[in-house]
């Protein structure tokens, strides 16, 4: 009984030694027929005419180009609330970009940007407005004030032509 099992051990060893060694010259040849091959394209200079793509397209930058249009907001938080204006942020995409210290405020703002005013410091009522914008900003009521009070209010998502 013992003998029929080392035979059979025995057996799948051989087979799984002939498996290796075939994947192995397999590979060798596949591999060898690759190094070959480029061996002769190189050294006859064929390997030009299979690269069709190969001239450089389009034309350096000469200077820093920009991917997108920028525009220009200009807010202001109205005289009587001077005081508390470095209280009041200004977020752009969620992010603090400026406060209200000198009660004007200029943006640089892209097509999709989202403007808010977080205002989460002030108990009071306080009122901001678009005071101008870039002849490319697309916006329906330039004169619209914004009245806030304790919260995050979204004053525009931003147009551009």
């Amino acid at each position: 009984m013992e003998s029929k099992n080392k035979k059979s051990a025995f057996k799948s060893y051989i087979i799984s030694v002939n498996v290796e060694k075939i994947l192995f010259i397999t590979f060798f040849i596949l591999f060898s027929s690759l190094v070959i091959t480029q061996i002769v394209l190189i050294a006859t200079g064929l390997e030009k005419g299979l690269s069709t793509n190969s001239a450089i397209e389009g034309l350096p930058l000469k200077k820093e180009e920009f991917l997108y249009k920028e525009g220009e907001l200009v807010l202001e938080l109205l005289s009587e609330y001077k005081g508390q204006g470095h209280d009041v942020k200004i977020l752009v995409n969620g992010e603090e970009v400026d406060d209200f210290s000198f009660r004007k405020v200029s943006l640089k703002i892209k097509n999709g940007d989202v403007v808010e005013i977080d205002a989460t410091n002030i108990s009071n009522n306080i009122d901001v407005m678009i005071k101008s914008k870039s002849s490319n900003v697309i916006i329906d009521d330039l004169s619209k004030k914004y009245s806030i009070k304790s919260e995050v209010i979204k004053i525009i998502k931003v147009k551009i032509e």
